[in-house]
C-alpha cells in the first residue's frame, strides 16, 4: 500500500496514528537544505512557527491537510516527504513523466527524484537562438552548467563564456546569469545545483 493510500486511511485526521511515518526528520533536513527558516516554512502553510517546530521534533504530527500545504511549500506531495521511509530501493524517472517547466523558447527539466534534498539537477532544452530570459539569481549555492548537445553562450555576471558540447562552466547561483542557444540548432543543457537554490 503507497503512502497516499495510508494516509487516505487516516484521512483529515493525525497522521501519527499510522504509527509508521515521521514527517520530522526529513521536513527539518529539506528546510535546512533549502535554506529556509521555520517562519518562512510556517507562514507559506498558514501554520504557527512553534507547531511547524513540533512536527520537525516529533512532538506533534501533522494531519493530512496541514501535510499537503506543508510539502507545496517545496512543491512537493506527501510522498515525496517520505519517500526515504518507504523503502530506498532505485528511482527510475522516465523521460516522459518528468516534471517540466516549459515555454516556447525553452524548457526545464526535473532529472533527479524529490526526495534527494542536498543537490538538484535540471536538464534544459533551448531552440535555436533562443535563451532562458533576463540575467537572474537563486539563493547561494554552487551550480554547474553542462553542454550536452549545442553550442550556447553562459552570461555569468560581466562574463560571457561560448560553450559547445562537452564544455562545463562552474558559478554561484547567487551570480546574476542566463543562456543563449547562439546556434541553428536546439541546444541541451544539464544544471547541477548544490544544494537546491
Amino acid at each position: 500500500m503507497s503512502f497516499v493510500e495510508q494516509a487516505a486511511e487516516v484521512g483529515a485526521g493525525n497522521l501519527a496514528e499510522a504509527g509508521e511515518f515521521s514527517v520530522g526528520r526529513p521536513l527539518r533536513e529539506l528546510r535546512l537544505a533549502r535554506r529556509l527558516t521555520l517562519q518562512a516554512v510556517a507562514e507559506r502553510a498558514s501554520i504557527s512557527e512553534s507547531f511547524l517546530s513540533q512536527i520537525e521534533r516529533g512532538k506533534a504530527a501533522p494531519s493530512l491537510q496541514v501535510l499537503f500545504r506543508i510539502a507545496s511549500v517545496f512543491g512537493l506531495t506527501p510522498g515525496d516527504l517520505l519517500a526515504d521511509q518507504l523503502g530506498g530501493s532505485p528511482v527510475l524517472i522516465r523521460k516522459h513523466s518528468r516534471q517540466v517547466i516549459a515555454t516556447e523558447d525553452y524548457s526545464k527539466q526535473r532529472l533527479i527524484p524529490h526526495m534527494v534534498k542536498s543537490v538538484e539537477v535540471l536538464g534544459g532544452t533551448l531552440e535555436p537562438r533562443m535563451s532562458v530570459g533576463a540575467q537572474y539569481t537563486h539563493g547561494d549555492s554552487d551550480e554547474l552548467l553542462v553542454v550536452v548537445r549545442g553550442s550556447i553562450r553562459a552570461e555569468v555576471g560581466e562574463q560571457a563564456f561560448e560553450m559547445s558540447e562537452g564544455d562545463s562552466l562552474y558559478y554561484r547561483s547567487s551570480t546574476p546569469h542566463t543562456l543563449v542557444n547562439i546556434g541553428d540548432s536546439v541546444a541541451d543543457v544539464i544544471w547541477i545545483i548544490a544544494p537546491p537554490a
